[in-house]
């Protein structure tokens, strides 16, 4: 179906797209990683001794609140405002229910940013075994349950029957993934953590595909065949 949306209104859509991809992907290579590396040698070390420093404990601590800081300030609003830059394509498309589906995907992209930095609120102040705390766990699930039911409700922005489909069927399974390991977690040992780089990992590979669309479609030509009816 024809989209109702201007060429110029596109190009911006995807210049928009394209630019949170790349703060996302900078903050993980440049913060993320690095502190990762810093905080796995210090938790390790913490635990080969029955009683840890409280200058170890502390290391370990200052180094995770730095991680949730970048977390909750910097890569929570950026990946809900590229799944609201999402929303905007999905309600030009000229379907029934588009809107109503866009404005699903806005509300549920704000529950998953709640959820995030709900979570991160409590592990920042944490006291005791927060980590297996029953509101950390829930709230680490609704975050994940509701980023893939996002990018799920996203993938319906490609859902034709032209090359574009293709993207409507990756995302579509990357959603399916995500969310089936959600669930075995859930249903299985209670605890996403096992799973997690492989959740994270679905979630990474939407989060890119929408780039390689955002950067297509930075091109004309790719504009006009995406503008035009499947």
């Amino acid at each position: 179906m024809k989209m109702n949306l201007a060429d110029k209104e596109l190009f911006y859509l995807a210049s928009a797209l394209v630019i949170f991809f790349t703060f996302i992907a900078v903050l993980i290579l440049v913060v993320f990683m690095p502190l990762n590396k810093a905080i796995e040698p210090l938790m390790n070390a913490a635990s080969k001794v029955e009683k840890s420093t409280v200058e170890e404990i502390n290391r370990v601590r200052d180094a995770k609140k730095r991680f949730l800081l970048w977390d909750s300030l910097a890569l929570v609003p950026l990946y809900t405002g590229l799944l609201i830059a999402t929303s905007f394509l999905l309600g030009a498309k000229n379907a029934p229910g588009a809107r109503m589906a866009a404005t699903f995907l806005i509300a549920v992209a704000v529950i998953a940013a709640a959820s995030d930095w709900f979570e991160n609120y409590l592990l920042y102040f944490e006291s005791g075994d927060v980590v297996n705390s029953p509101f950390v766990v829930w709230a680490e699930r609704f975050k994940w349950l509701a980023i893939f039911a996002a990018t799920g409700i996203a993938s319906l922005i490609f859902m034709r029957y032209d090359i574009w489909g293709i993207v409507f069927v990756l995302m579509a399974f990357a959603s399916l993934v995500g969310t089936g390991l959600v669930a075995f977690s859930w249903l299985g040992s209670h605890n996403i953590e096992p799973n997690l780089k492989y959740i994270s990992g679905a979630f990474g590979i939407q989060l890119l595909i929408f780039f390689v669309v955002g950067f297509l479609l930075l091109f004309e030509r790719c504009r006009v065949n995406f503008l035009a009816a499947d």
